[in-house]
């Protein structure tokens, strides 16, 4: 393999984990963390911004188990806004511990090598998240500082306020949808800092973002199955 191609292939995973630093609000002390039980939330709302997910082609994939992926890219370099969905079954309830948790961090960010709380509203709805990636002894470490906003159990808002990354905004989305499912809608605009080929963030989209949300599928369906099995 040559070096270039070496390099590209690094580059990759490092940009799949700058999307999921962000989305990850977790916390090195769980029970710190706000509790789906423990706060009061507004209920689950479809945003303006979600509109998409209502087109029958998107719904289409949904169903079948698919991930719906869109990019909308500015004029900005390097700059853009992914939009990703996925339907799970299990209840917003038992998914939520999976995105606002550092103990499960690991199984959707590659190259995780810290997760940690850095501050906590004395109400606890919202913390300061610092991660630290790095995902092979030869690629750059990404150091990451986001606050996270908690309406548990359905959604959890983000922004940058240090690291490396330039620019970075966004937010999970939990709906109760048909069938005891509830389909996750993931958006984030994010500027890295740094040039990234175009066709590296396309096969990023393509391949490593629905792989991280199948996994937090295949997680949040294993809980809800060993939940609601009867006790032996």
């Amino acid at each position: 393999m040559s070096a270039r191609r070496k390099w590209l292939t690094m580059l990759s995973p490092i940009l799949a984990a700058s999307l999921l630093s962000l989305a990850l609000a977790g916390s090195g002390e769980p029970d710190k963390l706000p509790d789906a039980a423990g706060m009061s939330s507004s209920g689950p709302q479809q945003l303006a911004s979600d509109a998409w997910l209502n087109s029958r082609a998107i719904q289409a994939r949904l169903s079948s188990g698919a991930v719906a992926v869109q990019t909308i890219v500015n004029g900005e370099p390097s700059r853009g806004t992914v939009e990703a969905a996925i339907r799970i079954h299990a209840s917003a309830r038992e998914i939520w511990p999976f995105i606002t948790k550092c103990r499960y961090a690991a199984w959707l960010i590659p190259g995780l090598r810290r997760c940690r709380t850095l501050e906590t509203a004395p109400d606890r709805s919202w913390a300061d998240i610092e991660h630290l990636i790095q995902y092979s002894l030869f690629t750059p470490t990404i150091h990451t500082v986001f606050r996270a906003e908690f309406r548990p159990p359905y959604r959890v808002d983000f922004h940058r306020i240090g690291g490396d990354l330039k620019h970075e905004v966004g937010s999970w989305n939990l709906l109760p949808s048909a069938g005891d499912t509830t389909t996750v809608v993931y958006r984030v605009s994010l500027q890295p800092g740094f040039w990234i080929p175009k066709f590296v963030v396309r096969r990023t989209l393509r391949k490593q973002l629905p792989a991280a949300l199948r996994s937090l599928r295949k997680h949040a369906q294993e809980l809800a199955a060993t939940e609601s099995s009867p006790p032996p």
